[in-house]
Order: C-alpha cells, then structure tokens, then sequence
C-alpha cells in the first residue's frame, strides 16, 4: 500500500482555470485490485494476508472535495477538506469494544495549499492541514518552502522548506499524532519510509535544503539534505533523528532515438543516506543506505 486507493472522482470546470474535484473513497482491509484477483488471505495457497489499510484491523472509505484556483497566475491556490473513516483505526486512549475489537475512527481533514510567484525568479509554497476527530484527536501537518530559479538552459534552483507533521509521546495513534489520509506514497524518501508502518508518515520536522539543474538536454539533478527531528518525543527516545540526505539523477535516454515508440525509454537513479542517531534509534544506530537503479517504459 503506498501511492494508490480505490475510488470515484467527479470534476467540475467552474472556468477562468478554477476546478473542484469531489471524490468518494473505499479501501477494502485486504484489496484484491492490485494483486489481479488473488485473495491473498489465509484461505489461499498464498497463504499471507494482503493488507492495505493503515489501521491493519479493517475498512477505510470517505468524501472529500479539492477545489483549485490557478486564475491568478502569480498566487495559484488550493483548498481541500476530507471526512474518513478508518475501521479500527482508534486513537491512543480510545479503547476497545466490549466484544474485543478496536473502535472505529472517524475524522475531517481540512487545509489549503498557497503557491505564489514573488518575482521572476522567486515563488513559495504554503500548505497548512488540521486534523479533528473522534476521541479529542487534533493534529497538524504543514509545508513551507522558497525556492529561487536562476533560469537558463541548465534550469539551477535552490529551495529552503520545512515539513512538519505533528506526533504525539504516546505514538502514533496518540490523540495528537498527525494520521495519512489516503496516499501513503514515500513524501520525503523510500528511506525513512521504514520508520513509520504502512508509509503512515507522522511526527516529523524536517528542514532541508534542495538543489536540482539540468546539466544537460533530457538529464536531471536533484539532491537534498537536513537534520531530522520528532515532533514529540515517544517511548523516552530523544526528539533529534539524525541527518537525511537524498541523490536524484534521471535520464530521458528515448528521446535520443528518431523513433516514436521508444521515446518514453527513461533512467533513473536515487541513492538516499540517513545517519541514525542513537539518542533516538537506541542500538539500532547505524547509518541507512538505499539505493535504486530504474529503467522505464511508458506506453
């Protein structure tokens, strides 16, 4: 389970480049979609259990509406709100039903995201989210970050953000513990995904420094790099994580060739590096690596 969910959209075009989606949303415990049919459940011959919802214990399904302004071309903005659902999905001190079984959790996300363009060469982004539910559940997740663009045939840029994500000491299904939504994709890296369960990115603050140019036709550079932080100290670790860093290099190599149907042929690499504090990893203290090599086909 990372970057997708089963669900309806429908999109209106309120014109002068303004749209609202409205969506409906249902995540089964043990989805077959992905998998083409295999159950994946006890019962099979796969005889393992295909979990897809972040609660591990059943259902997710909600509505939402995402509404986009980009009418003024130098202050695009967006405004969402999300009602959800997570069966079992209690919060820290919302405890269990009388026949044993965790409490469902119900919740409504609301934010917006601000992207203006100071300059020519100067553009920001904002996203700010509020998180309110059952079982006095209030968290937070926000985005900050200016990103200055040289411009030029190499395309420099350099960008300065911050990502936060609220957490609470009790973990993170603490009342105050900022919880994924729906897509669960990897927002910072593949890397720090293994902290959290299920990608349920959560009591977070990283501020980083970005940098990508386009060294040459069709190739990219990316590289970032920041102390990370908990949000909330939980089970007596210390707040201070240790240093993430993260290496992007992509070739579109099909643009080379004089043929059509080979010109979605693309590389791709990314190496990431996190070293792990003790204060806050106890003995599991060595540094992380992660490395992928992609090749690619689109068609």
């Amino acid at each position: 389970r990372s970057g997708f969910f089963d669900g309806a959209r429908l999109t209106l075009d309120l014109g002068e480049k303004r749209t609202l989606d409205v969506f409906a949303t249902y995540m089964t415990d043990e989805d077959w979609l992905p998998t083409a049919g295999h159950t994946h459940d006890a019962r099979s011959k796969h005889n393992k259990s295909y979990d897809v919802a972040l609660s591990g214990y059943g259902n997710e399904y909600g509505l939402g509406a995402y509404y986009t302004d980009k009418s003024n071309k130098e202050f695009p903005w967006e405004a969402y709100a999300v009602l959800k659902t997570e069966d079992g999905g209690y919060s820290n001190s919302h405890y269990y039903n009388t026949d044993g079984t965790p409490n469902d959790l119900t919740y409504l996300t609301v934010g917006t995201r601000l992207c203006p363009k100071f300059s020519e060469h100067v553009s920001g982004e904002l996203e700010i989210a509020g998180q309110v539910g059952q079982d006095n559940l209030s968290a937070m997740m926000a985005y900050a970050g200016v990103t200055y663009n040289f411009g030029g045939d190499l395309a420099p840029k350099v960008t300065g953000a911050v990502q936060y994500m609220s957490g609470d000491e009790s973990g993170e299904k603490g009342d105050g513990a900022w919880r994924s939504v729906f897509n669960r994709g990897t927002i910072i890296g593949d890397l720090i995904d293994g902290v959290y369960s299920s990608n349920n990115y959560t009591n977070i603050i990283y501020p980083h420094l970005a940098f990508s140019v386009k060294p040459l036709k069709n190739h990219s550079f990316d590289i970032q790099a920041g102390p990370m932080f908990a949000a909330a100290e939980t089970n007596g670790y210390q707040s201070y994580m240790g240093i993430f860093g993260q290496v992007k290099y992509g070739i579109k190599f099909g643009k080379y060739f004089d043929n059509k149907y080979l010109e979605t042929l693309a590389f791709n690499f990314k190496g990431e590096i996190l070293t792990k504090d003790s204060d806050y990893f106890g003995s599991q203290d060595e540094t992380a690596l992660f490395g992928r090599l992609e090749f690619t086909y689109a068609f």
